[in-house]
């Protein structure tokens, strides 16, 4: 049976991890870097794992729409490089903005060792980010498939009137693929 005293020291045992995650998410997330190296950093396995292990911890026990790691971290790629990422929808921008803020002011927090930090504003943000992100997607992604099936069209132009050259034959044909491979990503 488990008393009041082990029940908090098991619940403080368990925070422990957490402050290190925090710590690890905040070094690698929060200094400056290049456009190219915060992709990198984002589609590193251990950031991914970090990521989803902080995220899952710190919204357990409350009401979230969604717990997409990916797009979660995406969000760090939109708000500090939107002219590369959104262009001009602010909405998403503004949204990943609040979003990241209150995540890492949560963070270091966390990371600081405040007990019982109040998670509300992250919840309130993340929840409010979520369903921006797929306004912004879903049209997105419907003129991202319109250009791929643009291309599928000119290449196959291309391939018929390449007859009588193999080598742009074969370039031609692989490109092709390559498109193909994309539309159906997107379908």
């Amino acid at each position: 049976m488990l008393t009041p005293i082990s029940t908090l020291q098991a619940f403080w045992r368990k925070q422990t991890p957490i402050r290190k995650l925090a710590k690890e998410f905040l070094e690698r997330m929060g200094k400056e870097m290049s456009y190219e190296a915060l992709i990198d950093t984002l589609k590193d396995v251990r950031m991914l794992k970090i990521s989803k292990k902080c995220l899952t911890r710190i919204v357990a026990h409350h009401a979230v729409d969604k717990q997409n790691v990916r797009v979660f971290l995406g969000a760090w790629l939109i708000s500090r490089f939107p002219e590369r990422v959104i262009g001009e929808h602010h909405a998403v921008v503004d949204g990943s903005k609040k979003m990241v803020h209150s995540f890492t002011a949560l963070l270091e927090k966390i990371a600081n060792d405040q007990r019982f930090p109040s998670v509300d504003e992250f919840i309130t943000d993340l929840n409010a980010f979520f369903p921006v992100f797929e306004n912004w997607r879903v049209p997105d992604q419907a003129r991202l498939l319109e250009q791929i099936r643009a291309a599928i069209t000119a290449v196959t132009t291309a391939l018929a009137q390449a007859v009588d050259t193999p080598e742009l034959v074969r370039e031609l044909e692989q490109a092709l693929i390559m498109l193909r491979v994309k539309e159906q990503k997107l379908v």
